[in-house]
């Protein structure tokens, strides 16, 4: 806890996830959705569904 400056209460402060934590969890999701898609000798293991591209698609 902290109080702010010229104040004699104090002030409680939240951490939210950041830009970047945000971004490193969508890039797993999508790399996780890539991986499934393929097996290791390069065909194809799985079609998409439109859940999948969705989701390639979010932000």
């Amino acid at each position: 806890m902290a109080s702010k400056a010229g104040g004699v209460n104090l002030v409680h402060c939240h951490r939210n996830s950041t830009i970047e934590e945000k971004m490193d969890e969508l890039k797993a999701r999508k790399r996780a959705l890539a991986d499934s898609l393929f097996e290791r000798d390069g065909q194809i293991a799985s079609a998409l569904t439109e859940d999948d591209v969705k989701a390639l698609f979010e932000a």
